[in-house]
């Protein structure tokens, strides 16, 4: 075989593309995470396919028109991981658009390659991708450029056809278990974290204080005189306080904090990594949240208030009842003092040791 005519391979060595691709369905687990997935292929690619540029990319979850790079290897004069491009009509676009592999050489193309602004040209000749479908719809794409020219045959096609089955199945079996996994530990009125989700990352968090000797702190949240929102303006007007309250909560906690629906109109914030002075400012920053917002929904409007609770580990106890308990009897004390405030737990208030 001719050395130009090995150019015009995409497959390293057909028996090792056979292996590397069993190899890559049994590495992806159900329930690996997207980073984890993202990473076996990208292992997967590098040990397979002969590229100068190997790209993964997805829709972006928030806005579809938008996808995402969510890994490269090779040439890194261009883009990198994180970056975000238009759909539109570009050459990666149309990866998606085509719904099945495809292979071409640039000199044939007059779209742009890709909806980023490229300083630095790489000046790439071929390009083969591989759409990745997860049910009826493409929500991603691997796409890989070479400094030479390719040869669109059958069997380059066929191999890709079977990555695109076969990585797109995985996909769906991840998707699938992480959407029921889902379903499982969220509340499905506010979308938070429930108290079965609550009750285990509380217990990991815990963990990993006592390990690193860190503090961490619980904040126990209750939205005063909820049962006057019932009362007054029935259940729907309620529910939708319940979320709009959740929204306002996320807004206001840190990405690494936990944050969840503890039952009713109870929440709870794991304010990891903190002292009782940083959880107090988080605190605050939740009450004032709650406290300035109009509450507008079918031509009623109303002001509500929260009161917290704090406890701190390990000052306030070493194991997750008793924490829990500490963090409660603050949230009491501070209901009793008339609603509206946050309160720390006092040690003159506990009853054990």
């Amino acid at each position: 075989m001719s050395k130009e005519k090995n150019k015009t391979r995409i497959i390293q060595h057909d028996l090792k593309f056979w292996k590397n691709l069993s190899v890559l369905l049994h590495s992806m687990n159900q329930s690996s995470t997207e980073s984890e997935v993202v990473e076996i292929i990208g292992s997967f690619c590098k040990k397979t396919f002969l590229y100068d540029k190997a790209t993964l990319f997805t829709r972006d979850y928030y806005n579809n028109r938008s996808l995402v790079i969510k890994w490269t290897d090779g040439y890194r004069g261009d883009f990198t991981a994180g970056e975000i491009f238009r759909a539109g009509k570009c050459l990666f676009g149309d990866v998606l658009k085509s719904n099945k592999p495809v292979i071409f050489n640039y000199a044939a193309q007059n779209k742009k390659r890709i909806n980023i602004d490229v300083k630095n040209d790489p000046g790439f000749l071929g390009f083969f991708g591989i759409p990745i479908r997860w049910k009826n719809s493409v929500f991603g794409a691997l796409v890989f450029e070479t400094n030479y020219s390719l040869s669109e045959d059958g069997e380059n096609i066929e191999n890709l056809g079977f990555v695109q089955k076969n990585i797109g199945a995985a996909f769906h079996r991840m998707k699938e278990y992480h959407i029921l996994h889902d379903r499982s530990v969220k509340d499905g009125l506010t979308k938070l974290y429930n108290r079965r989700a609550f009750d285990e990352a509380v217990t990991r968090e815990l963990a990993r204080s006592a390990r690193y000797k860190s503090t961490m702190c619980l904040l126990m949240i209750d939205i005063d005189c909820f049962k006057n929102v019932n009362d007054n303006y029935g259940h729907l007007f309620g529910d939708f306080v319940l979320q709009r309250t959740a929204e306002l909560l996320q807004k206001n906690v840190r990405k690494i904090d936990h944050l969840a629906r503890y039952g009713g109109e109870e929440f709870t914030v794991i304010v990891v990594n903190a002292t009782k002075k940083l959880s107090f400012s988080t605190a605050e920053r939740l009450r004032s949240a709650i406290e300035q917002e109009d509450f507008e929904k079918d031509d009623i409007s109303i002001n509500l208030k929260i009161s917290i609770g704090i406890a701190e580990y390990p000052t306030d106890g070493k194991d997750v009842e008793k924490i829990i308990s500490r963090a409660d009897i603050a949230l009491y004390d501070a209901k009793k003092a008339g609603g509206n405030l946050v309160k720390h737990f006092k040690k003159e208030r506990s009853t054990d040791s």
